[in-house]
């Protein structure tokens, strides 16, 4: 009994690419396409799991909104260092 209550590292644990790797797997799991899972789930039933990733529904909606909201940054900056690469462009050649 004991020995089962000791903490033991799991592999997808280690934070090298563990941030790439999540992000990807929410965007498969709440794809247009991916399935559900079946309603009879006591776990989903009660609307406490999120039907598509299974992870506890607020979590799950707030590592949704935090990935909208870091994309949405990374998309701005690079329109901006696109844009200022123009500029630049631009100045050099006047």
């Amino acid at each position: 009994i004991w020995a089962s209550m000791r903490p033991y590292r799991v592999p997808h644990e280690e934070p090298k690419g563990s941030d790439a790797r999540m992000a990807a797997a929410y965007r498969k799991a709440h794809s247009t396409d991916s399935e559900r899972a079946p309603a009879e789930l006591v776990i989903i039933h009660k609307g406490t799991f999120c039907s598509k990733c299974m992870m506890h529904i607020t979590l799950c909606r707030t590592y949704g909104e935090n990935l909208r909201k870091a994309e949405a940054a990374a998309r701005d900056n690079a329109i901006l260092k696109q844009k200022n690469q123009n500029i630049q462009h631009k100045l050099a050649n006047q």
